[in-house]
């Protein structure tokens, strides 16, 4: 038979933005890429996502626990939200079943070429709205500032008239 040892794909390690002052951190638009081993795909169990959550202070860092994702629960291949509870971190009694907090992800597994290029026209889209976006608002200050420009300059003629 096959082992049942988990594969975790937590040696490849990513890292998210720092979030200061909050117990309630939010990490907007992140997002992280793994290569999966092909194996993943025909096995149903075994191979997860280890995501660990730490508290910087300064110059110390401590863990505030640890949640798994499971590929096989992302095989449809479609975003699925989640929240996740935190385990790993020493409580009180020291049970490990227990958990502090929990963590909201936002997770899919996109493992076919159809899959991997409607996902990333769905980016582009949303990349070129948030740009579209952006360019309207310089649009706006652009137009603001030469209107204040303009009143401005036609206070000053009134002036010297």
């Amino acid at each position: 038979g096959k082992s049942t040892k988990k594969r975790t794909l937590y040696p490849k390690k990513k890292k998210t933005y720092y979030v200061e002052n909050t117990l309630s951190p939010e990490w907007s638009d992140q997002c992280f890429l793994f290569d999966v081993d092909q194996e993943a795909m025909s096995v149903t169990r075994g191979y997860m996502i280890r995501v660990q959550v730490r508290s910087f202070e300064f110059l110390k860092t401590h863990s505030l626990g640890q949640a798994d994702v499971q590929l096989h629960n992302l095989r449809d291949q479609r975003v699925q939200d989640g929240w996740y509870p935190l385990t790993g971190r020493r409580t009180v009694s020291s049970n490990p079943s227990e958990f502090d907090g929990s963590i909201k992800l936002r997770t899919q597994w996109i493992y076919t070429i159809p899959a991997l290029l409607e996902y990333r026209s769905l980016l582009s889209e949303k990349r070129l709205t948030n740009l579209k976006s952006c360019l309207n608002g310089i649009n706006d200050q652009i137009t603001r500032a030469k209107n204040a420009n303009s009143s401005e300059s036609s206070r000053v003629k009134r002036f010297f008239s």
